[in-house]
Protein backbone atom coordinates (compact mmCIF):
# COMPACT_ATOMS: atom_id res chain seq x y z
CA UNK A 1 0.00 0.00 0.00
CA UNK A 2 1.30 3.15 -0.82
CA UNK A 3 0.24 6.37 1.05
CA UNK A 4 1.30 10.09 0.24
CA UNK A 5 2.78 12.46 2.92
CA UNK A 6 2.27 16.16 3.54
CA UNK A 7 5.86 17.30 3.33
CA UNK A 8 5.55 21.22 3.64
CA UNK A 9 3.55 21.19 7.17
CA UNK A 10 4.21 18.07 8.55
CA UNK A 11 2.25 18.16 11.20
CA UNK A 12 2.07 14.37 12.16
CA UNK A 13 5.66 13.88 11.40
CA UNK A 14 5.17 16.53 14.87
CA UNK A 15 2.94 14.59 16.68
CA UNK A 16 5.02 11.68 16.01
CA UNK A 17 8.07 13.44 16.98
CA UNK A 18 8.13 16.63 18.28
CA UNK A 19 11.03 18.17 15.87
CA UNK A 20 11.76 21.82 15.54
CA UNK A 21 12.71 22.22 11.89
CA UNK A 22 14.39 24.87 10.70
CA UNK A 23 15.33 25.45 6.80
CA UNK A 24 16.91 28.09 4.91
CA UNK A 25 16.49 28.07 0.73
CA UNK A 26 19.45 30.06 -0.65
CA UNK A 27 19.18 30.51 -4.45
CA UNK A 28 21.99 31.59 -6.47
CA UNK A 29 21.69 34.28 -9.57
CA UNK A 30 23.01 31.05 -11.71
CA UNK A 31 20.16 28.71 -10.70
CA UNK A 32 21.46 26.41 -7.93
CA UNK A 33 20.33 25.96 -4.77
CA UNK A 34 21.27 24.78 -1.21
CA UNK A 35 18.80 23.82 1.30
CA UNK A 36 20.22 24.42 4.71
CA UNK A 37 17.79 22.47 7.38
CA UNK A 38 18.78 21.82 10.85
CA UNK A 39 16.55 19.33 12.68
CA UNK A 40 16.14 19.22 16.88
CA UNK A 41 13.70 16.56 17.86
CA UNK A 42 12.57 16.87 21.26
CA UNK A 43 14.81 14.50 23.48
CA UNK A 44 11.65 13.04 25.53
CA UNK A 45 9.06 12.25 22.54
CA UNK A 46 11.85 11.03 20.38
CA UNK A 47 13.11 8.37 23.06
CA UNK A 48 9.81 7.41 23.99
CA UNK A 49 9.27 6.94 20.35
CA UNK A 50 12.36 4.92 19.31
CA UNK A 51 12.66 2.36 22.03
CA UNK A 52 9.03 1.93 22.61
CA UNK A 53 7.78 -1.63 23.04
CA UNK A 54 4.99 -3.47 22.19
CA UNK A 55 3.08 -4.41 25.55
CA UNK A 56 3.52 -8.20 27.02
CA UNK A 57 0.78 -10.49 26.35
CA UNK A 58 -2.33 -9.29 28.70
CA UNK A 59 -0.73 -5.80 29.37
CA UNK A 60 -3.00 -3.11 28.30
CA UNK A 61 -1.26 -0.63 25.43
CA UNK A 62 -0.56 2.87 26.05
CA UNK A 63 -2.08 5.73 24.53
CA UNK A 64 1.00 6.51 22.56
CA UNK A 65 1.07 2.93 21.29
CA UNK A 66 -2.47 2.83 20.35
CA UNK A 67 -2.11 6.27 18.32
CA UNK A 68 0.67 4.63 16.75
CA UNK A 69 -0.60 1.40 15.76
CA UNK A 70 -3.54 2.69 13.90
CA UNK A 71 -1.97 5.56 12.42
CA UNK A 72 0.58 2.61 11.06
CA UNK A 73 -2.60 0.91 9.65
CA UNK A 74 -3.77 3.85 7.71
CA UNK A 75 0.05 4.17 6.70
CA UNK A 76 -0.14 0.59 5.57
CA UNK A 77 2.64 -0.11 7.78
CA UNK A 78 2.64 -2.67 10.70
CA UNK A 79 5.11 -0.58 12.61
CA UNK A 80 5.68 3.16 12.06
CA UNK A 81 8.87 4.50 11.84
CA UNK A 82 9.71 8.24 13.08
CA UNK A 83 12.19 9.74 10.49
CA UNK A 84 15.03 10.15 12.35
CA UNK A 85 17.39 13.09 11.31
CA UNK A 86 20.69 11.36 12.72
CA UNK A 87 19.83 8.37 10.11
CA UNK A 88 21.43 9.39 6.93
CA UNK A 89 19.19 6.77 4.87
CA UNK A 90 16.63 9.24 6.34
CA UNK A 91 18.09 12.30 5.09
CA UNK A 92 18.97 10.68 1.41
CA UNK A 93 15.33 9.89 1.46
CA UNK A 94 14.54 13.57 2.27
CA UNK A 95 16.39 14.17 -0.80
CA UNK A 96 14.79 12.28 -3.53
CA UNK A 97 11.47 14.15 -2.03
CA UNK A 98 12.59 17.39 -3.14
CA UNK A 99 13.12 16.85 -7.18
CA UNK A 100 15.15 15.51 -9.25
CA UNK A 101 18.92 16.03 -9.01
CA UNK A 102 18.64 17.20 -5.01
CA UNK A 103 21.60 15.03 -3.21
CA UNK A 104 22.56 15.28 0.80
CA UNK A 105 25.45 17.11 0.02
CA UNK A 106 26.53 16.88 4.03
CA UNK A 107 24.91 16.30 7.65
CA UNK A 108 26.49 16.99 10.41
CA UNK A 109 25.76 16.83 14.66
CA UNK A 110 25.21 20.14 16.39
CA UNK A 111 23.89 21.36 19.58
CA UNK A 112 21.70 24.35 20.10
CA UNK A 113 22.24 27.47 22.81
CA UNK A 114 19.94 25.42 24.76
CA UNK A 115 22.26 22.02 24.32
CA UNK A 116 19.93 19.98 22.57
CA UNK A 117 21.65 17.44 19.87
CA UNK A 118 20.38 17.79 16.50
CA UNK A 119 21.28 17.76 12.75
CA UNK A 120 22.30 20.14 10.36
CA UNK A 121 21.22 18.75 6.99
CA UNK A 122 22.55 20.54 3.66
CA UNK A 123 21.13 19.45 0.52
CA UNK A 124 22.34 20.06 -2.96
CA UNK A 125 20.09 21.34 -6.35
CA UNK A 126 21.77 21.82 -8.89
CA UNK A 127 18.68 23.31 -10.51
CA UNK A 128 15.97 25.34 -8.66
CA UNK A 129 13.63 24.77 -11.59
CA UNK A 130 13.14 21.52 -10.43
CA UNK A 131 12.70 21.71 -6.80
CA UNK A 132 9.10 20.47 -5.75
CA UNK A 133 7.83 20.55 -2.03
CA UNK A 134 4.50 18.72 -1.72
CA UNK A 135 3.22 15.38 -0.82
CA UNK A 136 5.33 12.46 -2.81
CA UNK A 137 4.38 8.62 -2.67
CA UNK A 138 6.25 6.62 -0.97
CA UNK A 139 6.65 3.03 -1.04
CA UNK A 140 6.52 -0.22 0.68
CA UNK A 141 9.93 -0.51 1.90
CA UNK A 142 9.33 3.29 3.00
CA UNK A 143 11.84 5.32 0.20
CA UNK A 144 10.91 7.55 -1.93
CA UNK A 145 11.32 6.66 -5.21
CA UNK A 146 13.63 7.96 -7.18
CA UNK A 147 11.15 9.62 -9.48
CA UNK A 148 8.41 9.98 -7.27
CA UNK A 149 4.95 10.80 -8.70
CA UNK A 150 3.68 14.32 -7.62
CA UNK A 151 0.22 15.09 -7.83
CA UNK A 152 1.03 18.49 -6.62
CA UNK A 153 3.76 20.35 -5.04
CA UNK A 154 5.33 24.04 -4.89
CA UNK A 155 7.35 24.85 -8.05
CA UNK A 156 10.29 26.96 -7.81
CA UNK A 157 11.22 29.05 -11.15
CA UNK A 158 14.00 31.20 -11.86
CA UNK A 159 14.25 33.87 -14.98
CA UNK A 160 17.65 34.79 -15.11
CA UNK A 161 18.41 38.73 -16.02
CA UNK A 162 19.60 41.91 -15.21
CA UNK A 163 17.49 41.44 -12.92
CA UNK A 164 16.38 37.84 -11.84
CA UNK A 165 12.83 37.06 -10.83
CA UNK A 166 12.40 34.01 -8.87
CA UNK A 167 8.69 32.74 -8.48
CA UNK A 168 7.33 30.16 -6.23
CA UNK A 169 3.63 28.99 -6.92
CA UNK A 170 1.70 27.14 -4.89
CA UNK A 171 -0.71 24.24 -5.79
CA UNK A 172 -3.89 24.89 -7.52
CA UNK A 173 -6.83 23.46 -5.19
CA UNK A 174 -8.51 22.54 -7.70
CA UNK A 175 -6.00 20.46 -9.75
CA UNK A 176 -4.96 19.13 -6.12
CA UNK A 177 -5.94 15.05 -6.29
CA UNK A 178 -5.98 11.87 -3.96
CA UNK A 179 -4.65 14.51 -0.72
CA UNK A 180 -4.62 12.66 2.40
CA UNK A 181 -5.89 14.85 5.51
CA UNK A 182 -4.20 14.39 8.67
CA UNK A 183 -6.61 12.99 9.95
CA UNK A 184 -7.12 10.12 7.35
CA UNK A 185 -3.27 9.87 8.02
CA UNK A 186 -4.13 9.21 11.74
CA UNK A 187 -6.08 6.09 10.82
CA UNK A 188 -9.14 7.44 13.50
CA UNK A 189 -6.39 7.86 16.90
CA UNK A 190 -7.99 11.61 17.29
CA UNK A 191 -11.05 10.05 17.99
CA UNK A 192 -9.34 7.86 21.01
CA UNK A 193 -10.12 9.59 24.47
CA UNK A 194 -7.15 11.76 25.57
CA UNK A 195 -5.44 12.25 22.56
CA UNK A 196 -5.75 16.02 22.73
CA UNK A 197 -3.71 16.14 25.71
CA UNK A 198 -1.59 13.37 24.32
CA UNK A 199 -0.72 15.91 20.68
CA UNK A 200 -0.39 18.98 22.91
CA UNK A 201 2.40 17.56 24.93
CA UNK A 202 4.35 16.01 21.54
CA UNK A 203 3.65 19.40 19.81
CA UNK A 204 4.84 22.03 22.47
CA UNK A 205 8.13 22.24 21.22
CA UNK A 206 7.58 21.60 17.32
CA UNK A 207 8.24 24.36 14.92
CA UNK A 208 8.50 24.48 11.24
CA UNK A 209 10.88 27.45 9.33
CA UNK A 210 11.23 27.73 6.29
CA UNK A 211 13.14 30.92 4.58
CA UNK A 212 14.11 32.09 1.48
CA UNK A 213 17.00 33.90 0.74
CA UNK A 214 18.35 35.32 -2.62
CA UNK A 215 22.19 35.34 -4.00
CA UNK A 216 22.05 39.42 -3.79
CA UNK A 217 19.80 42.26 -2.84
CA UNK A 218 16.03 42.00 -3.21
CA UNK A 219 14.87 44.74 -5.26
CA UNK A 220 10.58 44.16 -5.40
CA UNK A 221 8.77 41.28 -3.99
CA UNK A 222 5.06 40.32 -2.87
CA UNK A 223 6.41 38.71 -0.08
CA UNK A 224 4.09 38.99 3.12
CA UNK A 225 6.90 38.67 5.36
CA UNK A 226 10.43 39.88 4.94
CA UNK A 227 13.32 39.58 7.34
CA UNK A 228 13.71 42.44 9.50
CA UNK A 229 17.34 44.27 8.55
CA UNK A 230 17.93 41.66 6.06
CA UNK A 231 17.79 42.76 2.33
CA UNK A 232 17.75 39.31 0.41
CA UNK A 233 15.92 36.91 2.65
CA UNK A 234 11.96 36.60 3.35
CA UNK A 235 10.17 34.01 4.99
CA UNK A 236 8.03 31.62 3.49
CA UNK A 237 6.40 29.72 7.41
CA UNK A 238 7.44 30.27 10.62
CA UNK A 239 4.81 27.55 12.23
CA UNK A 240 4.73 27.33 15.93
CA UNK A 241 2.43 23.86 15.75
CA UNK A 242 0.73 24.22 19.10
CA UNK A 243 -0.05 27.59 17.83
CA UNK A 244 -1.82 26.54 14.96
CA UNK A 245 -3.87 23.71 16.82
CA UNK A 246 -5.04 26.40 18.59
CA UNK A 247 -6.16 28.75 16.31
CA UNK A 248 -7.46 26.25 14.11
CA UNK A 249 -9.14 23.56 17.00
CA UNK A 250 -8.37 19.83 16.89
CA UNK A 251 -11.23 18.64 14.79
CA UNK A 252 -10.67 21.57 12.23
CA UNK A 253 -6.75 20.71 12.02
CA UNK A 254 -7.48 17.18 11.23
CA UNK A 255 -9.23 18.14 7.75
CA UNK A 256 -6.24 20.06 6.48
CA UNK A 257 -4.75 18.42 3.42
CA UNK A 258 -3.29 21.05 1.36
CA UNK A 259 -2.04 24.28 1.65
CA UNK A 260 -4.79 26.28 0.50
CA UNK A 261 -7.15 24.77 3.88
CA UNK A 262 -4.74 27.15 5.83
CA UNK A 263 -5.60 30.36 3.80
CA UNK A 264 -7.86 31.72 6.82
CA UNK A 265 -4.82 32.32 8.61
CA UNK A 266 -2.40 32.87 6.01
CA UNK A 267 -0.54 36.40 5.51
CA UNK A 268 -1.34 37.60 8.81
CA UNK A 269 1.19 38.70 10.88
CA UNK A 270 0.09 36.30 13.75
CA UNK A 271 2.87 35.75 17.26
CA UNK A 272 3.86 32.04 16.35
CA UNK A 273 2.14 31.68 12.85
CA UNK A 274 3.62 33.37 9.95
CA UNK A 275 2.50 31.46 6.49
CA UNK A 276 2.34 32.97 3.21
CA UNK A 277 -0.02 33.09 1.51
CA UNK A 278 -0.96 29.97 -0.93
CA UNK A 279 -3.29 31.71 -3.07
CA UNK A 280 -0.90 33.38 -5.37
CA UNK A 281 2.25 33.33 -6.88
CA UNK A 282 5.01 34.79 -4.26
CA UNK A 283 7.83 36.86 -6.88
CA UNK A 284 11.30 38.00 -5.88
CA UNK A 285 12.91 40.02 -8.28
CA UNK A 286 16.65 40.54 -7.21
CA UNK A 287 20.25 41.02 -8.40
Amino acid sequence: MIKRLFLLLPLFLALTGCMDTSAVLQVRKDGSADLNVKFFPDAGALGALAFRQKPEEGESPSLLDTVLDLAGEAAGTAAPQMFNPFRKEDLENVARALGAGVTLARSQKITSEDGTEGVLAVFRIPDVNRLRLGPVDIGEDGKVPANPNRPWAYAFSLKRGAVNTLAITPPDPKQVRGGVSIGEAMGGAQDIPGFDRLAQRMIQNARFRLQIQVDGAIEKSNASFPVAGRKDMVVLADVKLATLMQSFGMKRMMTVSKPSDLAPIAGKNTPGLLLERPDRVLQIQFK
